[in-house]
This record gives C-alpha cells, sequence and structure tokens, in this order.
C-alpha cells in the first residue's frame, strides 16, 4: 500500500503508439490526492502530456475504477510535446486510502494512437481537533483578591477539513471562561481565556467541555489552588534586550496583601551600572519617571547588578498603593540584555510586623573555625538576633561553609571583595551570607574595615558580586554582633541614619543628627555610638522586614534562645575611622 503524498504524477512504463490498427500500449501514470475532506467531493487539474509526436485528441474510454471521474470540461485536443489539463473528481466514501484508475486515449491526426492508464489514489481523513495542553494548571501562589488569566488553545490539526468549534462548557463560581465560536481552517487555532478570581480558600479541579463538530467534546482539565496567605511570588522575566539603552516597559500584579515589591537586574558585565528607569503603580502614581524625579530614592554601589525593595522608606509618598494592582516599570544600562526578576512580599495584614532571616556563614580558612565547637560563633549571633529583635526580626536556620582559598583571609581590594561574595554560589540555599575574615581592607594610616556589605540592599541571589555582608571576625565579640547586625541592616535596605559626611536617611522617623554623634545611639549611624543594643525605629523595621530574603514565618522554637546568651561589651572598643565600608551617596 502507498501512502498518500501530495499531488504528484510519476510515469512508470512508456512506448509509442502504434499505427490505426495496431494496439497501443498504455502509459501509466500514478496521481495521489494526499489528505482529503470527508464531507465533500475533492476536485484536482492532472495534467497529461501527449505521448505522441503530434497533434491528437484524446478521448475518455470510459469504465473508470473506484470513486473517481473525469468531470466536464476536459479539452478535447492536445497539441504535439503539450499537457491536456484533465478535471478529475474524488467522492468520499468512508475514511482511509481509496484507489481507482481509468484511461485516456490519443489519436494523431495521421492515425497513431497511445493510451494513457490513470491509477489514482485518495486518503479521506478523519478530520481531528485536540488541545495544545490538555491540562490547565493555575500557577501557585494564588490568593484572595488576586485575579489571574490563563488561556487554552484548541487546534485543527485536520490537514484538510475546516472544523468549527462550537461551544465550552458551564464554568464554576470563581471563574469566568471567554470564547468565541469559530471555524478553523487546518492547522489554525481558538483561544479560550479563563479569569479566576478566587471567592474562598480552597482548591478547584474541573474539566470544561469543549464542543466541535470532529467528534466528541474536548475535556480541559482545569485545577487552581488559593491559599490564605502566599509569602512570596517571584516572577523572573528571564533575559529582557536592552533598546537604546533601555529595557521596555515591565509588568507585575500585586495583591492586595502585598507588603514590598523588590525588583532585580543582573547584567552580563560586572563592570556596568544597571538603573531603574522608571517606576509607575496602579492608579497612574508615579515613583520615577523616565526624567529620574519622583519621590523614590535610591543608590547602588555594586557593580553589574541593581536591586531595590519598595518601600525603602517610611515616608507616606513611596509606600504601595493600597489595594494591589499593577505596577509598570524598566531599566536601562549598558550592553544588550539584563536578567530581571520582580519578587513580592505578600503577608495575611499587608503588613509585616516579624520575619525571620536565615543566613549562610563563610569562613576564612586562615580563622581555622569549628562552628561546632567554638563558643564564639553562637555568642556572635545571639547579640545580632537580639539588635533586630527589636523589631521582630530574628535569626532563622544557620549554615556554616569554609572558604578554602586563602586569597580570602585578607580582602584588600574591591575585586576581592566582590570574588569573596560571589562565593556564595557554593550554598544551595538562597539566604543572607555572611564573610567572616581577618581584615577588611586594613590600611596602615586609617586601620581596617570591621564590616561592609556588598550592595544597600543585597538581592535575593547567591553568587553575583553584591551577594552578602563581610565583617573582621577578629573583632570583640560582642562588638562583632553589633557590627553584623549593622550590615544586615545595609543588606535589608536601610542606609546610614546619618554619614560621615552629614548626609541624612530617607527614614522619617530617625533623628537628624550631626556627623559626629546624635541623642540616639542608632544602630545604622555611621560609627558605633556605644550602645549595648543600639535602637532600630519602626520605621526602618518596616524596611527590613519587607526584603525578600525575610521569611514570614515565627522564629523556630531553640532560636529565641539566642537573645539569652549574651556577652557583655568591653567599656570600649577602639574603632577604625572606618566603621562600616557602606557608605551612602551624597544628597540621598
Amino acid at each position: 500500500m502507498r501512502w498518500p503524498g501530495l499531488l504528484a504524477a510519476v510515469m512508470l512504463s512508456a512506448c509509442g503508439g502504434g499505427g490505426g490498427g495496431g494496439v497501443p500500449v498504455a502509459l501509466t501514470q500514478q496521481v495521489s490526492f494526499g489528505f482529503v475532506r470527508p464531507d465533500m467531493p475533492t476536485e484536482r487539474e492532472i495534467l497529461v502530456s501527449n505521448p505522441l509526436v503530434a497533434d491528437a485528441s484524446a478521448e475518455d474510454l470510459g469504465g473508470a475504477l473506484g470513486p473517481f471521474a473525469i468531470a466536464p470540461g476536459m479539452a478535447a485536443t492536445v497539441g504535439s510535446g503539450a499537457s491536456l489539463a484533465v478535471p478529475v473528481v474524488f467522492t468520499p466514501a468512508g475514511p482511509g486510502l481509496h484507489a481507482g484508475e481509468f484511461r485516456l486515449r490519443f489519436r494523431g491526426t495521421g492515425g497513431e494512437r497511445a493510451d494513457v492508464l490513470l491509477a489514482l489514489e485518495a486518503f479521506v481523513e478523519t478530520p481531528r481537533v485536540e488541545l495544545r495542553e490538555p491540562t490547565l494548571d493555575f500557577p501557585t501562589p494564588i490568593f484572595l483578591g488576586e485575579t489571574r488569566t490563563l488561556r487554552a488553545y484548541v487546534e485543527n490539526r485536520s490537514h484538510a477539513t475546516p472544523v468549527a468549534v462550537t461551544s465550552i462548557g458551564s464554568v464554576p463560581d470563581g471563574f469566568t471562561a471567554f470564547f468565541a465560536p469559530a471555524v478553523l481552517p487546518p492547522g489554525q487555532f481558538a483561544s479560550i481565556a479563563i479569569v479566576y478570581t478566587p471567592e474562598d480558600v480552597g482548591v478547584h479541579d474541573f474539566d470544561l467541555p469543549i464542543a466541535h463538530e470532529a467528534g466528541d467534546p474536548l475535556q480541559l482539565r482545569v485545577r487552581a489552588r488559593t491559599d490564605e496567605e502566599i509569602p512570596e511570588i517571584t516572577i523572573d522575566f528571564g533575559e529582557v534586550p536592552l533598546v537604546n539603552g533601555k529595557t521596555d516597559w515591565l509588568e507585575v500584579d500585586l495583591p492586595y496583601p502585598a507588603i514590598s515589591l523588590s525588583l532585580e537586574a543582573l547584567s552580563e558585565d560586572i563592570t556596568a551600572l544597571p538603573q531603574l528607569a522608571a517606576l509607575e503603580g496602579p492608579l497612574g502614581y508615579v515613583y520615577r519617571d523616565e526624567a529620574g524625579g519622583g519621590p523614590l530614592l535610591s543608590f547602588q554601589y555594586a557593580r553589574g547588578l541593581f536591586a531595590l525593595t519598595i518601600p525603602n522608606t517610611d515616608r507616606a509618598d513611596t509606600q504601595l498603593v493600597p489595594g494591589g494592582g499593577r505596577y509598570r516599570f524598566r531599566f536601562s544600562c549598558t550592553g544588550t540584555k539584563l536578567s530581571v526578576r520582580a519578587i513580592i512580599e505578600s503577608r495575611r495584614r499587608a503588613i509585616a510586623d516579624e520575619g525571620v532571616v536565615d543566613v549562610n556563614v563563610f569562613f576564612a580558612s586562615a580563622l581555622g573555625v569549628d562552628p561546632d565547637n567554638d563558643p564564639k560563633i553562637g555568642d556572635v549571633l545571639a547579640g545580632t538576633d537580639a539588635v533586630l529583635g527589636q523589631v521582630g526580626l530574628r535569626l532563622g536556620d544557620v549554615s556554616y561553609f569554609q572558604l578554602d582559598d586563602p586569597m580570602y583571609d585578607v580582602i584588600t581590594t574591591g575585586s576581592e571583595f566582590e570574588s569573596l561574595l560571589a562565593e556564595s554560589s557554593a550554598a544551595s540555599a538562597v539566604r543572607l551570607n555572611v564573610f567572616f575574615v581577618q581584615s577588611l581592607f586594613p590600611n596602615p594610616l586609617l586601620g581596617s574595615l570591621a564590616g561592609v556589605a556588598g550592595d544597600v540592599p543585597v538581592p535575593k541571589r547567591n553568587g553575583t558580586q553584591a551577594s552578602g555582608v563581610a565583617a573582621d571576625y577578629t573583632l570583640d565579640t560582642a562588638f562583632l554582633g553589633i557590627v553584623l547586625a549593622h550590615e544586615m541592616g545595609h543588606a535589608l535596605g536601610l542606609f546610614h541614619t546619618t554619614e560621615g559626611g552629614g548626609q541624612q536617611d530617607n527614614i522619617e522617623d530617625t533623628l537628624e543628627c550631626a556627623y559626629n554623634g546624635c541623642a540616639e545611639p542608632y544602630l545604622m549611624f555611621w560609627y558605633w555610638l556605644g550602645a549595648e543594643t543600639p535602637p532600630i525605629t519602626p520605621g526602618q523595621g518596616r524596611v527590613i522586614l519587607g526584603h525578600p530574603l525575610v521569611d514570614p514565618a515565627p522564629p523556630l522554637a531553640g532560636l529565641s534562645s539566642l537573645a539569652q546568651k549574651k556577652t557583655p561589651l568591653p567599656a570600649w572598643v577602639e574603632l577604625p575611622p572606618g566603621f562600616c565600608g557602606t557608605c551612602a551617596a551624597a544628597g540621598k
């Protein structure tokens, strides 16, 4: 059996015709109609070459076999070397492969004759309509107050037959289906939009029948789950092209319980400086316009990436728009593309008053620290936990790692610091990464730094040149706990309350102080003011509790004991000029 292909003609045997009384030898020509519709006759025009070397008349000898017939309109004569157009009609007689034949006779003006045998076949198809994907899974998390839309696609997989898709069934409460009946040509598709606005918490799993004219209805499986609280939504836009130095506008939908929106842009060029070019919220609210105006303030320290959490202040004009809604933004940078991601943090009441931050701790090899037998690390973390606990942020799970490369024992250059933080790629869990070294940027005249953060804030990524903070592990235990809390504050989005140059932060409930002291010994002042538990304000707490590295889960049972393990501070700790290496830009 021959499988039908496209319309084709093949001469299998040929011989010249004889004289007037001779018996002509037939030339055989095979023709395939290919796939044909089952619901109506199919006509093809077959070109048959005149096998004689003279002008000839053509006639149908009749006696056709099978469901093929020559339609009216065939020419009576054909010139020497020319082709005769033979209209052949195939009338379907059930699905599958069908064959037939009939004979044409050519008579030359000199009495010569030759016959052509047309051997025909056609494959009557069974029309086929399918769903591209039989299941429509609404991605989790979805929670009350959010609306999601997904599309299902019905495709006509037939080769030759148009098929009408006529109707769809009903959907449960909370779902709306949008569909317009359509006749689909072969290879074409129709879409069905399913909009889900959950009305209650729970799981939905149902079949949506889709009626069509090619057989039994299709069954689209629709599944969705609504949770009462979904703490985090990550939208990864992948690699976004830059055109004339800017990305296109990107959009995210924030649900009502959202407490923060974090934006990250990573460049393949680690020397590039991605920037937020514009950010707009619902109801036309502008956080930053494309001319650089607007109430949103941010500053970038790290090279190769940009990270920002909104809100990054307690000021009313930079909070999220109440009620959720659509935000759109774009980035600017040199190069050809950026890897862009948005992270939405949500809480039950659209506010965060507690949280847990898990930590990856890395030790430089020269320190020789065995975390299972070194009491210092436990006391350091306990001190940090006590400071951060003032605003409901506690340390969570801690994992320990050893740095084998001695290059990281003493960090002397910015590139070494970037390479150090990139070592966080060794940790599989994405957490706040802490690196303890022997010394940070030692200087014979100025001393060394107690601590430094990769950026304000750091991204929720391991392996970048800004993925974490570093501190000098040789510092006094209690003081090191404060230094670590200070650097974590930077990592989670806090600037210095007052800079060494006198610039003030963007938090309203912190005092504006002189560069050389403050009535409140804030944790985030540019140097330590001597407090055993340096205060963090509620406005600062609002910022750090919204960072995507902060988990909304309550503290683990054993971690509250960290706050009990406090090592008294010495009467005085001699500080170098640089308490912290992370300094904000002037005019922020």
